[in-house]
């Protein structure tokens, strides 16, 4: 039927005609077929090399700096020639999807192209094409009607995750052509260290190709984030609040918005929408309804594990006349109960869907926070329980957890279950309520926790040890944690944040960049109106200004 209504189908032959031949030429010439296999190997020197606990869709290749390839062509094989004369198409033709994906693309719909325009009045003098990132932003909108992208489940998140690298490595070609913009020539000491490096090793130094710090993801955008945020936190103060906030793949949002036989995980690109809203609102309600008391500051990064649902750490400091210390402060804001069920229906149903933990140990030895070595909960629990609360117990305060005779069942390997307030992880009634998710806040005064949400989750992306057959083991990597990482970058959402009255940090700047930013703030505080200026040329001002009343 295909090749009935799609052009390309009866143009080209299929990857099944390809093998066929391939194994009638194997026969005619008395040898065995070609065949390829993957081997993933563990690790448990570097979390980043774990293998993933389940079957995920993954982009795998090849690069001497371990980013995604700036180009790669495609091999197509036409009906009407043999092996050995072959076309290539770059994936930036128009023809790449309907090749890649011709189940998704019917009858040969064309895919984006470099000379595609923005419509008449949405351009401007310097933006008038359309980036591919648009483009598959584009695609992936939430429309009426039926949609086949949408319902095409594993290959709906395989077309995402290669668009995901084709964006990433059309960003990094601008990037390799556009270094002069980027001021290369300002990071001496970059320079030098690789001059010298390559003088004492022998060795001609190559291209040096820089990656700004506002490339996400990079090793320099990393270190960037951390280094802010540890500047933040020696300037105002430690956090006073830990909060992990997780998608609920129940909320109504998602259940209506997705068919019957679907199940989360096959619409990615949906999660994320939803929960950077929720998100958004949650932050809100901190920082500007003051749940908690007059914020200081915030951050919060979007962390995925191995395919899971996305949730976000937040760390929250608050004002010193709000900063929560006795034991009976700490008990209006955070509660590790199970509620009354006669009283407090709903409240009660959320704790027990959301806020309860495992259970583990000897009730589920295989659950995932069992530690291999010790045979116990990497989390401690279950906990003891506890008639008051006891504040600041190694960072952590002890919650008052009493054995009210409140239980919950659950079931574990077919088996009922009941559990009691020792397993209750720790929240706040009313964000618990209003939002429906598992909301884990937690009082914290330990620089711990602004160290664990950057030098843990920037570690850098997942990454696999991967051996094919016949050919020498080498490094490939995964560009992301999980398949929704690739749809909030797609979505052009911030996967990490952080607000205080200021900007970026000046301790960040190189001296070339310290000078103008002194410039430019002695610019513009000086209290002569006649002597303000302006500065000009170029993202970081060439240092000259035109003093605006001359």
């Amino acid at each position: 039927m295909l090749s009935n209504i799609n052009p390309l189908a009866r143009e080209y032959k299929h990857m099944a005609q390809v093998e066929r031949e391939e194994e009638q030429r194997a026969r005619e010439e008395n040898r065995g077929r070609h065949q390829v296999s993957m081997l993933l190997f563990n690790s448990v020197s570097d979390r980043r090399y774990n293998l993933p606990n389940c079957s995920e869709i993954a982009a795998v290749f090849t690069t001497e700096d371990g980013e995604p390839p700036a180009s790669r062509n495609l091999r197509i094989f036409p009906r009407n020639s043999d092996m050995r004369n072959l076309s290539f198409v770059s994936t930036l033709h128009r023809l790449c999807d309907p090749l890649v994906y011709p189940l998704l693309f019917p009858y040969g719909e064309p895919g984006y192209d470099e000379t595609l325009l923005h419509e008449q009045d949405q351009r401007t003098e310097h933006r008038f094409k359309l980036t591919q990132l648009q483009f598959v932003s584009y695609r992936m909108a939430i429309r009426e009607g039926f949609s086949l992208l949408r319902v095409s489940g594993k290959l709906w998140q395989q077309y995402l995750v290669d668009q995901y690298v084709r964006i990433e490595g059309a960003r990094l070609a601008f990037l390799c052509t556009h270094q002069k913009e980027l001021r290369v020539e300002t990071y001496a000491g970059l320079h030098d260290y690789l001059i010298r490096r390559s003088n004492i090793e022998n060795v001609r130094p190559g291209r040096i190709v820089v990656l700004p710090s506002s490339f996400v993801g990079s090793p320099r955008n990393m270190n960037m984030n951390y280094q802010d945020v540890m500047a933040i936190v020696r300037k105002h103060g430690k956090p006073s609040l830990f909060i992990t906030f997780t998608c609920n793949p129940k909320w109504p949002e998602v259940v209506q918005n997705i068919e019957i036989y679907q199940g989360s995980e096959m619409r990615p690109e949906l999660i994320a929408r939803i929960f950077k809203q929720k998100l958004k609102e949650l932050m809100k309600d901190i920082s500007q309804k003051h749940v908690f008391g007059k914020v200081k500051y915030y951050l919060y990064i979007i962390e995925f594990q191995k395919r899971g649902l996305p949730h976000a750490h937040i760390l929250v400091a608050l004002h010193e006349e709000d900063v929560i210390r006795e034991p009976s402060e700490i008990d209006l804001v955070v509660c590790a109960e199970i509620h009354n069920k006669e009283t407090e229906l709903e409240l009660y149903e959320i704790v027990s869907k959301c806020m309860i933990h495992g259970p583990c140990g000897i009730l589920n030895p295989s659950s995932p926070c069992m530690t291999a070595d010790t045979g116990i909960c990497s989390k401690k629990y279950p906990k003891s329980f506890q008639i008051n609360t006891l504040s600041n117990i190694n960072g952590y305060p002890q919650y008052r957890r009493r054995n009210d005779g409140n239980k919950i069942v659950v079931r574990v390997s077919q088996n009922s279950v009941e559990l009691d307030n020792r397993w209750v992880v720790p929240y706040n009634k009313y964000l618990t309520k209003k939002y429906n998710a598992h909301i884990n806040v937690e009082i914290c005064s330990s620089i711990k926790s602004v160290k664990y949400l950057h030098k843990y989750i920037y570690k850098g992306y997942d990454c696999a040890t991967v051996q094919i057959i016949e050919q020498q083991i080498d490094h490939f990597g995964l560009p992301a944690d999980d398949l929704a990482t690739e749809n909030l970058e797609i979505e052009n959402f911030n996967i990490h944040d952080e607000v205080l009255c200021g900007q970026v940090l000046k301790e960040q700047l190189n001296p070339e960049q310290k000078y103008i930013f002194d410039q430019i703030i002695l610019a513009i505080s000086t209290s002569n109106e006649v002597i303000k200026a302006f500065f000009i040329d170029g993202p970081g001002g060439s240092g000259q200004y035109n003093p605006p009343y001359s």
